[in-house]
């Protein structure tokens, strides 16, 4: 696939053909101009010009475009007043592009659900009945939509100037701060699940090794200095933080590091000189040498004419003060400049240029990745699969013809690493081990996880970012999967790009392919996770192999899934403390969806309360997944639940879901309720509060309204928010259910993240409970956030 550069004839169509129906979308989604802007240019920079496509296609597009890029918040209809600005402001992401779509749009339930990514049936609860809600859109793309020759240059210029274009990962910082609300809130991992290994070390004490295979030139990737013999502002996502020029004469001068931002690892230098004559074969090339806190760091000397050209960016500490001495035969009036960067876009990564697609020659003992059974990955990106046996002294050799980000995991552990993937592990593992005790929580220092010298300008968050055609890298194999001397092992390498699509060659040095059965896997004639559970049933219980390939899944009645089915994945933790890095995808009737295993079972069974993330694509076809490759191919189990009506579940039969627990006793997980410190009971209701099996209270919210409750039987509860189904549960239409007969004690949550304003009403609809008590609770969780 050919993608559009910015400014290109091929872009301009494209912002021509869709653009004004595209960006005036963009605004009823975003709300905002630049933001519409953005996202519209993010949408065309990643379609084929060539390639004909549909307006609805691109606005699908888009749509997905904005839920990837969304605020991650509760799904759900806010509470509101009833006025439709108000609703509008107040929609959660996925209700706001249903409502564009259907009300402005006018498109039908099913391509509406595709695009948002629920089933068809889902698609009416997500769209509030709000008079006005159509023209409170309508008024937003009036507002912020642009058109004509005022479009076409403001999508154009949506690309930096460093060629960079905004990529799926969201970068550590966003992922590290997140760090804390899965330790404290969800409490995923106990100590016994995690054997005796993992923990900091994990990280910490191997950091990959990364070499280069020859010099590349980096001048086509910008790193060269300006008609004014000033260093380039912006290369690759690294910004210049502080110059340092040595002027004629000079050999040595104090430097001073900027403190890198909070989740920067270290800081990168380059330094230029002026070179001795070239035709004295006898004279020294210059270079520095960097001496910070009893570190000698070499600079190799860069030609301020561009000859010879930058070849490496050094690693700095990231803070710091040292002296900077020049060594080797440079002129004596020559002048030497030093460029201190940092990165700031760790998100970011280079748009498309080249369009290469022969590699260097493939040596004999190694084995060349097959690309032609790759295709489409889950995020506008392009995926690889395949298994080798490799031995102690394996690499794997990368070759791009085109520029962008490139990812290769192994098992699951990524080869392109330069310490960031490792540290976060680590922190990720130290932090789930502490006891979440709300007393202690305190933002870690991500520092403290990762070594400054390993880093690399162009390997990033486990990706190796292609600053121009025709590169060339090799990378070890991850320390945990090389085998030891004599010894062989089976590995699966995945190969994830963004941008660069097929255009590049993935070679295994001392390889040989490895055989894989994909055959079709049958469901278990006796699973052993629960029947009904949580308002559902299980359709299907199979065990897949971890290794990243794609296999079908039949039942044993060869009889199809039900079209509203629930597909959740438990795997054992790996005791290494490696989270899979790769990519797991399930599909049926052509559409592919992304999915992730869960450390336990019980964790996994807790999203049958909000299935409409799990929710499998609607429509025929078989039914195949991609489990993400784990260290050792560990057997994942997958499972298929389909919703019983409430009328029919079998109450007495069906296992209480793990976020509920015995009345009268604490949480069976002492943690889950870490984010309800500090909150307050406002009032509580009983049978006796009921009129005609409803009652309506007003509450004052101090951020989020959440209810204790305590039942025992067969029953259901509605609750509703000014008149509107409660946050968390506009799947079920604001029903809630304990969906088990035992008496026992679950918390609600019913709105998220309230404004400041006077009262909510809060309507509570009883059915078949007779004993019951729920306690209404108020308080501010912001101090997780985030």
């Amino acid at each position: 696939m050919t993608t559009p550069s910015r400014g290109s004839a091929e872009l301009r169509e494209l912002v021509r053909a869709h653009g004004a129906d595209l960006h005036r979308l963009a605004a009823m989604l975003t709300g905002a101009e630049v933001l519409a802007t953005s996202l519209t240019a993010r949408t065309l920079a990643h379609h084929d010009p060539v390639s004909p496509v549909s307006p609805d296609r691109v606005k699908t597009d888009l749509v997905r475009n904005y839920l990837r890029s969304a605020p991650r918040r509760q799904e759900g209809v806010r509470a509101t007043d009833g006025d439709a600005g108000d609703v509008l402001r107040h929609l959660r992401p996925r209700a706001r592009a249903a409502a564009a779509l259907q009300l402005v749009e006018g498109w039908d339930a099913e391509p509406t659900a595709r695009a948002v990514g629920v089933s068809r049936s889902k698609v009416a609860t997500l769209v509030p009945s709000v008079p006005g809600l159509d023209f409170a859109l309508v008024a937003v793309a009036d507002q912020h939509a642009l058109a004509g020759q005022e479009l076409e240059e403001a999508v154009l210029g949506a690309t930096p100037d460093s060629g960079l274009a905004p990529t799926r990962w969201r970068g550590r910082g966003p992922l590290i701060a997140a760090v804390l609300a899965v330790a404290l809130a969800v409490g995923l991992v106990q100590a016994e699940d995690r054997g005796d290994e993992g923990g900091q070390g994990a990280g910490a004490e191997h950091p990959e090794t990364l070499t280069t295979t020859g010099h590349t030139d980096l001048t086509e990737a910008g790193w060269l200095l300006d008609e004014d013999g000033d260093p380039p502002r912006s290369v690759n996502g690294v910004h210049l933080r502080e110059t340092v020029t040595l002027d004629k004469g000079r050999r040595d001068t104090l430097v001073s590091l900027p403190t890198a931002p909070e989740f920067a690892f270290a800081a990168f230098g380059v330094l230029w000189c002026d070179m001795p004559p070239t035709e004295d074969d006898h004279l020294k090339v210059p270079a520095g040498t960097l001496r910070v806190d009893g570190v000698e760091i070499t600079l190799p000397c860069a030609g301020r004419e561009g000859s010879p050209p930058v070849t490496q960016v050094v690693a700095l500490p990231p803070s710091g003060q040292g002296m900077l001495e020049l060594s080797g035969d440079m002129p004596g009036d020559g002048v030497a400049t030093l460029g201190v960067y940092q990165e700031t876009e760790s998100h970011l990564i280079p748009m498309p240029r080249g369009d290469l697609t022969e590699g260097p020659p493939v040596d004999d003992g190694a084995v060349e990745l097959d690309l032609s059974e790759g295709g489409p990955g889950m995020h506008h990106n392009w995926r690889a699969v395949q298994s080798f046996s490799v031995g102690h002294g394996s690499t794997i050799r990368v070759w791009a013809g085109r520029t962008g980000g490139i990812a290769v995991n192994v098992d699951g552990v990524p080869a392109t690493d330069d310490g960031d993937v490792a540290a976060v592990m680590a922190l990720l593992e130290a932090q789930l081990e502490e006891p979440s005790d709300a007393a202690q929580v305190m933002m870690p220092e991500p520092r403290d996880y990762a070594d400054w010298s390993t880093q690399q300008a162009d390997v990033r968050d486990g990706r190796w970012l292609v600053p121009a055609p025709d590169a060339v890298r090799t990378f070890t194999l991850p320390s945990q999967l090389t085998p030891g001397a004599g010894e062989r092992r089976t590995v699966t390498v995945e190969v994830v790009t963004e941008n660069v699509d097929d255009h590049l060659q993935v070679v295994v040095t001392d390889a040989l392919p490895a055989a894989v059965d994909t055959a079709p896997v049958v469901a278990l004639a006796t699973p052993d996770a629960p029947l009904f559970v949580t308002g559902h049933r299980m359709v299907g219980q199979w065990e897949v192999p971890a290794d990243g390939h794609v296999r079908e899944l039949t039942l044993d009645d060869s009889g199809p899934l039900p079209e509203e089915t629930v597909i959740l994945a438990v795997r054992e933790p790996d005791p290494t403390g490696w989270s899979s890095w790769g990519e797991g995808r399930l599909s049926r009737g052509g559409e592919a969806v992304p999915f992730w295993p869960q450390r336990a079972l019980a964790g996994a069974l807790l999203e049958l309360r909000r299935p409409e993330f799990a929710q499998l694509p609607p429509g025929p076809g078989p039914l195949t997944v991609a489990v993400p490759a784990a260290v050792g191919h560990p057997a994942t189990s997958i499972l298929a639940y389909t919703p019983v009506p409430y009328e029919e579940f079998d109450f007495s039969a069906a296992v209480v879901p793990a976020d509920i627990w015995p009345a009268g006793s604490p949480p069976t997980d002492p943690h889950s309720q870490s984010h309800m410190v500090g909150y307050e009971t406002v009032t509580t209701i009983g049978p006796q509060d009921l009129q005609d099996g409803q009652v309506t209270v007003s509450v004052e919210p101090g951020g989020e309204v959440a209810v204790q409750a305590t039942t025992e039987g067969k029953g259901r509860i509605r609750f509703l928010v000014d008149g509107q189904p409660a946050d968390g549960l506009w799947a079920s239409d604001g029903w809630w259910s304990s969906w088990t007969v035992q008496p026992v004690t679950s918390v609600v949550s019913v709105a998220h993240f309230l404004t400041p304003r006077s009262t909510i009403e809060l309507t509570v609809v009883v059915e078949d409970y007779e004993d019951f008590s729920l306690q209404v609770q108020t308080g501010d969780p912001s101090w997780l956030s985030p």
